[in-house]
């Protein structure tokens, strides 16, 4: 990144990283919806940055609840007991 990484922690480091991808990716998205929509026909344009960025699409997530037996079988899982 250009810069001394003795004084920053691994945190402020994988920050930075982080950081420094999504600006990337940002104007990569931009461009490629840019080419997209002059390139393809009235039917299929409309497509915005974040249609390309894969740091802003949403995934879809299933929401996981946890309940004693559920916590139960992770421990049987993990530790072969469930106490």
């Amino acid at each position: 990144m250009g810069l001394d990484p003795g004084p920053l922690t691994l945190r402020e480091l994988l920050l930075m990283d982080r950081a420094r991808s999504e600006d990337a990716w940002l104007h990569t998205a931009n461009v490629m919806a840019l080419i997209h929509n002059r390139t393809l026909g009235p039917k299929e344009q409309g497509k915005t940055a974040t249609d390309f960025d894969p740091f802003k699409r949403q995934p879809d997530r299933k929401v996981v609840k946890f309940t004693k037996e559920s916590i139960g079988d992770l421990k049987l899982f993990f530790t072969g007991s469930r106490d």
